[in-house]
């Protein structure tokens, strides 16, 4: 997922560091959550990074939960606050991810339950467009916790809610061959345990 850019190639090079398997040459990009999951399917990658696809042929190992945060501009009216109730968004402008991505149905449903109607003001599969238009005060998003920090001219705060956790696996297709590489490469992730939350944790950002 581009939410976690900062963080695979973070895992590649603590990989190579910790096993010296110096060769190991990694084709790497990000992609939205229906074409993860096509290419997995397919065999035109050996392992993802994402949230769990649920499929008879794929096979998961957790890795952390990513949290989902209130991102807002600087000066905001709720930019001073600890925390925000998802409640306080009613008619607030608002930037949402595009329909066709998984998270955007998640927040959709949560939004519909709390009784909260946003005024929305675009729509996007780019984390980074949305960092651009929340910094631009074009409006506030609920967004993956920003692996480089708050963005320029954003504040990032805590929801105060109980929302659906975000949770991250490594995934492969059981059914398909993996390389000798890649075999190494996820089952070093499995013995390292939830190296996403490690991550977080060792950035500051937990």
């Amino acid at each position: 997922f581009p939410s976690m850019a900062q963080f695979a190639p973070d895992l590649m090079v603590r990989y190579q560091s910790e096993t010296n398997r110096l060769g190991v040459q990694f084709q790497y990009s990000q992609e939205g959550w229906k074409a993860i999951y096509s290419m997995l399917l397919d065999g035109a990658v050996d392992l993802i990074l994402s949230t769990k696809l649920e499929h008879p042929q794929i096979e998961a190992a957790y890795i952390g939960t990513h949290r989902l945060v209130l991102l807002v501009p600087e000066g905001h009216r709720l930019a001073g606050k600890g925390c925000v109730d998802l409640k306080e968004l009613d008619g607030e402008n608002y930037i949402a991810f595009d329909p066709s991505g998984q998270l955007r149905s998640q927040l959709d449903e949560l939004f519909k339950e709390l009784g909260v109607r946003p005024n929305m003001v675009m729509e996007t599969l780019s984390d980074q467009i949305i960092h651009g238009m929340v910094a631009a005060r074009r409006g506030v998003a609920i967004v993956p916790y920003p692996l480089s920090g708050a963005p320029y001219n954003t504040q990032i705060l805590p929801i105060a809610n109980d929302i659906p956790q975000r949770k991250l696996y490594l995934q492969w297709n059981k059914e398909r061959y993996i390389p000798p590489a890649a075999k190494y490469f996820r089952d070093y992730v499995i013995r390292s345990g939830e190296v996403f939350d490690q991550y977080m944790e060792h950035h500051g950002l937990m």
